[in-house]
């Protein structure tokens, strides 16, 4: 049997923006994912999760190695986000729909929201976290040989095929951004960012599998 190997790595998009002292407003509401426009949306932050496994001739045994958590970016000094990862543990490979834990965003802070538009200092309207995969040539755990893949899902309320790179990223939850609003914390965000991810192997055959989750945060004028 063979084991899983799975590194972590870290990107942020180094912005120089920042706003003025936060209001008192109440936590926004619910903010499960409602149709939203991302055209000219601005990353903020993004953390990429590489999930691969080397030669085997029978599906593999999984474990997690060689992580350090919790992983936490700074994009700059008024921008944190922060995944924990401590439950997002592939289990033994079996022909199966197969739960690998959760990925969550245990902090996030931002004051730096005027930071949209074709001049990058218009003040940004909504917030997004959105999940893709990249790295392969199909969505969901690729089998490369085979030419086809293990279907991902991810789930906060409802589970969500994951797609293949921007065209087919899912957003997760949005929040609208109120004019008296200069700072988002992770306690604006309801529920809680902590996503569910499960792969569907029920139909997969023997060898080697691979991809490249990508967790974002963004902006959206």
């Amino acid at each position: 049997m063979t084991q899983f190997k799975i590194a972590f790595m870290i990107l942020a998009l180094a912005l120089t923006q920042s706003c003025g002292r936060d209001g008192q407003d109440a936590p926004f509401n619910d903010s499960v994912a409602e149709p939203i426009d991302l055209t000219n949306a601005v990353i903020k932050a993004k953390a990429t999760f590489e999930i691969l496994t080397s030669d085997a001739t029978d599906l593999p045994e999984a474990r997690l190695i060689s992580v350090t958590q919790p992983v936490k970016v700074t994009a700059d000094p008024n921008v944190q986000f922060t995944i924990d990862n401590s439950t997002f543990k592939p289990p033994t490979i079996t022909n199966a729909i197969l739960n690998f834990g959760n990925l969550k965003v245990s902090n996030l802070i931002d004051n730096a929201l005027s930071v949209c538009g074709i001049s990058g200092t218009d003040r940004c309207t909504n917030a997004a976290i959105r999940i893709y995969t990249t790295g392969v040539a199909g969505p969901g755990l690729w089998n490369d040989a085979g030419g086809y893949g293990a279907p991902m899902k991810a789930k906060l309320k409802k589970a969500l095929p994951i797609g293949l790179d921007v065209a087919g990223a899912v957003v997760m939850q949005t929040l609208a951004i109120p004019v008296t609003k200069n700072v988002i914390r992770l306690t604006d965000f309801k529920p809680n960012p902590n996503y569910n991810f499960t792969f569907d192997f029920s139909n997969a055959g023997a060898g080697n599998y691979s991809t490249t989750i990508v967790v974002e945060y963004l902006l959206v004028p």
